[in-house]
């Protein structure tokens, strides 16, 4: 900091007070110790930022905590269930194969339903998922032919396919790119990119870089170079051979290798802490500095800000995923320990009553009479799906006409007024 401050009430103090008094991270009284000192503008943006990271690495043990709980739980409670479901679906495949290639004629079992049952057989347990079963590959060889490449499989993507034929429809409408993938974008909660569509990032390269973009660049460099500033000078203080004895040789060189892994990862925040440690017997809280240092310092801890918070949102996000359909009605940023736990009973539960389902499908299926019935309702449940399927990509499509409808009405003033001016 750039001017001595007296000595004020020091909120880590109470370490020294109580004895029974939890302790104080480094970073926590890094934090701490800079509300109580600063002063100037820049070391106040100092202070904040490094309570924000504080507060944010908190919030990201916390979502890795219980991101931990939920696969534990997951491991414990679903997985057996899930296997549970992977044998009844085998046994199902089983009898429904054995049904296909039998040659026993049952009332009802015409060859439009044996096609749909072959189709849904196909589905429900996929070819390259039976190769090497004793059993099944056998008599899938007779069904469907020889077993196609999972790879080939793997290639299919169901939402890009749809995105292509949407597109393909809406260019028919006369829709410019531009606004297809901006519509599309949208309707699909995902953010657009029509430069990597179509080719139009190699023309944004060679652009030339503008007054903002160059500010940055500045910026990033010359907080990359506080960050290695203040590493040099932790290197030369703490190096094991300025220690008088074994005791302190020992304590340089845990240090010094916390600061060489600090550097490493670009953590300002953990070298400050460090410095702060190192000369924590100094009547001087931290080492005096310029503002302009200590602005520098904020341009890096605000990128290891920005880090940590994009951290912290892939794993929201990956527990956002992981809570499946509950995630419509969770608050992901107030979750607790419990309510993952709760969510991961009611998916075992849920992974049990699928194995209930199935092997009452079975029961049906080894029924004669019952089994054309049964696959008359399955035929039906099929075709509802696909209705729904239906209506909602021509919601998609309206929501996209409409798009591009509101951006032809916003775009039409600028135009006249251009051909106005000319």
């Amino acid at each position: 900091m750039t001017a001595k401050s007296p000595r004020l009430f020091d909120p880590t103090s109470q370490q020294d007070i109580f004895a029974d008094a939890p302790p104080v991270s480094a970073a926590k009284r890094l934090a701490l110790r800079t509300q109580v000192v600063a002063r100037t503008p820049a070391q106040k943006r100092f202070s904040k930022l490094l309570v924000d990271i504080e507060n944010a690495n908190l919030r990201l043990r916390t979502v890795n905590d219980l991101l931990d709980a939920g696969r534990r739980a997951f491991v414990e409670h679903v997985e057996p269930q899930q296997r549970r479901i992977d044998e009844a679906r085998r046994v199902l495949a089983l009898e429904l194969a054995k049904r296909l290639i039998s040659t026993t004629k049952h009332k009802g079992f015409t060859a439009a339903l044996r096609r749909f049952a072959t189709d849904f057989l196909g589905d429900f347990l996929p070819q390259w998922e039976v190769q090497g079963d004793a059993e099944l590959e056998p008599l899938y060889q007779k069904i469907f032919g020889d077993v196609e490449e999972a790879d080939d499989i793997d290639e299919f993507d169901e939402t890009d396919e749809t995105d292509e034929f949407a597109r393909e429809v809406l260019r028919k409408m006369g829709m410019p790119d531009e606004l297809i993938d901006g519509a599309l974008g949208r309707a699909g909660g995902g953010a657009a990119n029509p430069a990597s569509s179509h080719g139009q990032g190699s023309e944004a390269e060679k652009r030339p870089r503008s007054k903002r973009q160059l500010a940055a660049e500045q910026t990033a460099e010359s907080a990359k170079l506080a960050v290695r500033t203040l590493y040099r000078q932790l290197a030369s203080s703490l190096h094991p051979d300025r220690a008088r004895d074994d005791a302190g040789r020992a304590v340089a060189t845990e240090r010094m290798a916390r600061a060489n892994a600090a550097y490493a990862a670009n953590d300002l925040q953990a070298l400050l802490a460090l410095q702060l440690e190192t000369a924590r017997e100094s009547d001087e809280y931290l080492v005096n500095e310029t503002d302009a240092t200590v602005r520098a310092w904020c341009d890096a801890l605000a990128g290891q800000l920005a880090e940590i918070k994009a951290a912290i949102g892939q794993l929201e996000r990956t527990l956002h995923m992981a809570l499946g359909e509950r995630a419509a009605y969770v608050n992901v940023s107030k979750l607790k320990l419990s309510d993952i736990e709760r969510n991961v009973m009611a998916a075992a539960e849920e992974a049990r009553l699928d194995v209930v389902a199935i092997h009452g499908d079975l029961d049906a299926l080894r029924d004669d009479a019952r089994c054309v019935g049964w696959l008359k309702s399955v035929q039906n449940d099929f075709k509802n799906e696909s209705s729904a399927f239906e209506e909602e990509f021509d919601a998609m499509i309206l929501d996209a006409m409409d798009t591009y409808a509101q951006a032809s009405k916003a775009g039409s003033p600028r135009r006249s007024k251009r051909r106005a001016s000319r």
